[in-house]
């Protein structure tokens, strides 16, 4: 994982998505924090879904990495939704 990390950056960081916290993945990245912390500006962040994924990569030339980082995370917060919750609102509304 750190030689990947490494050959990822071109200098403005690298943003890293995990799944789960904890699992494999994360450790790996987690892991690799000693060795990568004076070399490269990286970010991991878990509980990834597909608009985080489509937001970052719209956003990752205009963004730091970190303001891309607190982004995609809010992106990904508000992106949950449940659907009797939305229809139900509807329902109120209309």
């Amino acid at each position: 994982m750190t030689h990947k990390i490494k050959e990822l950056d071109e200098g403005d960081g690298v943003l890293i998505f995990c799944d789960i916290f904890g699992a494999s993945p994360y450790s790996a990245t987690a892991q690799s924090y000693k060795e990568l912390k004076d070399y490269v500006d990286y970010r991991s962040i878990t509980g990834v879904n597909l608009a985080m994924v489509i937001e970052a990569v719209y956003c990752r030339k205009n963004m730091s990495l970190d303001d891309l980082s607190q982004h995609v995370q809010k992106i990904g917060k508000e992106g949950i939704k449940e659907l009797f919750d939305i229809t139900e609102r509807i329902d109120q509304n209309g």
